[in-house]
């Protein structure tokens, strides 16, 4: 139940960004508001009789929390003196809901609002005032969550007194610590209850142990941690339930039904009715009719059910408390009590005599029995407080008028796995060539085995290997494997009949040499060898393998993804417009002589933003680079190449250059830094429509172009400013509605542009630029209080735009123009 996608950080946020270039970097001083509370207009009665006890002056002195959505809702508890009397409150200029808990403390609802923004909350008593300024801030509801929980939909729970409630659930969302498999660190919960209506901060609490992962709004991602806990009451009555949680010691989030994120609402908070002691007594079950019922040996059967009925435990929906279900089986002949029993789970509500009663709960179980024959089952029940005697069920129900009967019993026949044999398998692929060092093109091959690999997809159980070693020692000695996984289906005797399994593989040798190379396949624990025109159990041919040749690589010494390194950042481009994309190489001998080698080979690789150049090639169309024989700034010893790119599809790509400087023979793939290539080091370029163009802004700045910073004081992290400029937003007073603003950082020379690359979060508006009117600064801290980032080197980034339609702006500390540069970027050190 994660809520967006998880920023690493919640920020206080800031930023800043110009239309052209200044000298100063001073900031305008801010005026802090009084956040004290204050009594205004008091007029006190003369309390001078000397009977009469003096009452306390009308005053807050804390309100707590002090924040909550726009919607209204928010539990507010204000403390103070003198809540005596008739009393109005309101917050700002709304009337609000308040139940007097004594003369010191209020418990108030916050009214709904339309804007955000911080108001007083203020009291009156006659003639009497007292106020708090600025003292409840209503919060957009759209901010990014980092922190988030949510109960389950278990409620309305029934329960007895002194037994405990079936486990209730919460799910728990922390940013940077609940994704992943396991439980989030520093993460607490608890699960608290109270009287029906009452604020959720007085309930009781327990704490909740960690349950499991569950995915957030992606199939997969486990950002969610669940929670779980017990409640178990001492009286009968209707009570309130919720959970809280908190991370690293912090103060709790409380969350009802519809989460925590609009605050703790009493209408959201979950129920629990608890019923009068009872002693609980199973009264029926019955097996399903799923008898007669058949497995294998040895493997787990399909699940088998049995309904159970208790008075005042099954009734409704949920698992019914304090039953224990076990499924058994044993000789057809032999008596229940001596079978072998496994537990059974709760499984679902089932009806009981009346539509729609759900007054049964069925549980379930498989059983794994070892040995081949026909065995009789049986499951039986009994409560756990006070444990009963076991109730057993049959296939007619057992109750007080029906009587268990052994005639009764279900049947499990067990029959021993008939395991194919592995008959037929061939090398596919006769001839590889490769680089030393480097993987190979994929190596294929086939296997069929009856029943089995002539079904869709990948038969159970096999495994695959290419075995493979130098061409002049034996097959039969060869000691290097290569494993190998399903490719697919594939024809066997008959076309279309798809009897095969295909399987592929690579092989990676280090030294140059003539290699051999065969296909193994395992399925329990029988091999089989194939060779290159098919091989039975046994004739396999060592003189019919798969060749491999290795040869000697010739890389360039370095080569680099020159320019632009975000195509779309200096103006907006549209399908059919010209992008030109050039890329430098070096090689010691080649480059460094004039013009061009007909050695080097050059390469633009394209493809869609999402896709890996390194295990998804495919994704990507080649352009031919062609030699810049008049290029800028070039080093003698390279030389440099271009693409001009027409894009004809609207979307965002990402690109790299490959060269060659053997003629095509081995290739090395180019990234911004020119080391060792990284995807994260790619270019980037976001292409619009020709008929919608995008609309960047016209400029922006970062004013920091290096910072340094310990973590030993962390302090809320560096401050980073940038400067923005767009016509008709940043000239009008005051803080644009449009534009969008984020500050990032990731690793040096990665591209802001890309997926993941950097860490995002928004930016606050700080005010208009000193000195230049028309622009408008923001300005934030990197990270809020507490543990700074991990000593190291990050380049800091920001983006701008006006619409989530349009694409972002990335801005360097550059104040020229708007072409983002990776040396131009702002770089931070995180030192001891």
């Amino acid at each position: 139940m994660s809520k967006l996608s998880p920023l690493l950080w919640l920020l206080p946020l800031a930023a800043l960004l110009t239309a052209c270039p200044r000298d100063t970097q001073e900031d305008e001083p801010m005026e802090e508001e009084d956040m004290s509370s204050s009594t205004e207009d008091m007029a006190l009665e003369d309390m001078s009789s000397p009977n009469t006890a003096t009452p306390a002056a009308l005053s807050i002195t804390s309100i707590s929390p002090a924040s909550g959505p726009l919607t209204g809702g928010t539990q507010v508890l204000i403390n103070g003196k003198g809540f005596t009397g008739e009393l109005t409150l309101k917050f700002g200029d709304l009337d609000a809901d308040f139940e007097r808990r004594s003369p010191t403390q209020l418990a108030a609802t916050s009214p709904a609002r339309s804007t955000p923004g911080k108001v007083d909350i203020l009291i009156e008593k006659g003639s009497e005032r007292a106020r708090s300024l600025a003292a409840f801030e209503y919060t957009p509801q759209a901010q990014p969550t980092t922190f988030f929980c949510q109960l389950q939909a278990q409620s309305p729970v029934s329960a007895i007194v002194g037994a405990p409630t079936a486990t209730l659930y919460a799910l728990v969302y922390a940013q940077g610590s609940t994704p992943g498999a396991g439980a989030g660190a520093g993460v607490e919960g608890e699960l608290g209850w109270g009287a029906r209506g009452a604020m959720a901060q007085d309930f009781t609490f327990s704490a909740m142990d960690y349950n499991l992962d569950k995915d957030g709004l992606t199939p997969g991602d486990l950002s969610n941690d669940e929670y779980g806990a017990a409640l178990t009451f001492g009286d009968s009555g209707d009570y309130d339930y919720v959970a809280r949680f908190r991370r690293d010691g912090g103060d709790w989030i409380y969350c009802d039904l519809d989460g925590s994120e609009n605050g703790i609402q009493v209408a959201q908070h979950g129920h629990i009715s608890v019923g009068a002691p009872i002693t609980p007594m199973i009264t029926y079950c019955q097996l399903q009719a799923q008898s007669p019922a058949a497995a294998t040996t040895g493997v787990a059967s399909s699940p088998l059910h049995a309904v159970v009925f208790a008075d005042g435990l099954t009734q409704g929906a949920g698992q019914g408390s304090l039953i224990e279900g076990e499924l058994g089986y044993g000789a057809q002949d032999a008596q229940p009590e001596s079978f072998a029993f496994t537990s059974m789970a709760y499984n679902t509500d089932k009806d009981g005599v009346g539509a729609g009663d759900l007054s049964n709960d069925e549980y379930a179980a498989a059983l794994t029995i070892p040995a081949a024959g026909t065995y009789a089952y049986v499951a039986r029940f009994r409560t756990s407080q006070p444990q009963s005697d076991w109730f057993y069920c049959d296939l007619d129900g057992h109750d007080d008028i029906d009587p268990f009967e052994a005639e009764q019993l279900g049947s499990i026949t067990v029959t021993d796995a008939v395991i194919p044999g592995l008959t037929y398998c061939e090398t596919s692929t006769p001839a590889r060539t490769t680089l030393a060092g480097m993987m190979s093109q994929e190596i294929e091959g086939e296997v069929y085995m009856a029943a089995e690999t002539d079904q869709v997809g990948a038969a159970p159980g096999i495994d695959a290997q290419i075995i493979w070693g130098l061409a002049a020692a034996a097959p039969s000695t060869w000691t290097n494997s290569s494993p190998a996984t399903y490719k697919g289906d594939a024809d066997g005797a008959v076309a279309g009949d798809n009897s095969n399994d295909r399987f592929g593989g690579t092989i990676t040798a280090s030294s140059v040499g003539e290699y051999g190379y065969y296909f193994r396949f395992t399925r329990d624990g029988m091999a089989i060898d194939c060779d290159t025109d098919g091989s039975g159990v046994s004739d396999f041919e060592p003189a019919k393998v798969g060749a491999l040749s290795v040869q000697a690589t010739n890389l360039p010494d370095m080569c680099t993804l020159q320019f632009p390194v975000i195509a779309h950042n200096a103006g907006a481009v549209t399908t059919g417009q010209l992008v030109t994309i050039y890329g430098r190489v070096e090689e010691a001998g080649v480059t460094d002589a004039a013009g061009a080698d007909a050695s080097v080979a050059a390469e633009l690789w394209i493809g869609p933003l999402d896709a890996d150049p390194v295990s998804e090639p495919a994704r990507f169309t080649s352009y031919t680079g062609q030699y810049n024989s008049s290029p800028t700034n070039l080093p003698a010893t390279q030389d440099e190449y271009f693409v001009d790119f027409v894009p004809t599809t609207a979307g965002q790509y990402k690109y790299f250059w490959r060269f060659s400087v053997d003629m095509g023979v081995t290739w090395s793939s180019c990234d911004l830094n020119g080391g060792a290539f990284e995807p994260e080091r790619a270019g980037a370029v976001h292409v619009a429509d020709a008929a919608t163009p995008h609309d960047p802004v016209n400029y922006c700045r970062v004013w920091q172009d290096q910072t340094t910073h310990s973590q030993a004081d962390p302090g809320g992290g560096p401050i980073f400013t940038v400067e923005i400029y767009e016509d008709g937003e940043t000239t009008q007073a005051g803080e644009s509605a449009n534009l969008m603003v984020e500050v990032g950082y990731g690793a040096p020379a990665f591209n802001p542009a890309l997926p993941g690359a950097f860490t995002w979060a928004p930016m606050p508006y700080k005010g208009a630029a000193p000195g230049a009117a028309n622009n408008d600064e923001y300005e934030v801290a990197l990270w809020p209080p507490g543990p700074a980032l991990p000593v190291g080197s990050y380049d800091v980034a920001v983006r701008t735009r006006k619409s989530a339609q349009d694409a972002w702006v990335y801005c360097d500390s550059d104040n020229t123009n708007m072409s983002y540069l990776v040396e131009r970027a702002t770089r931070l050190e995180v030192v001891p």
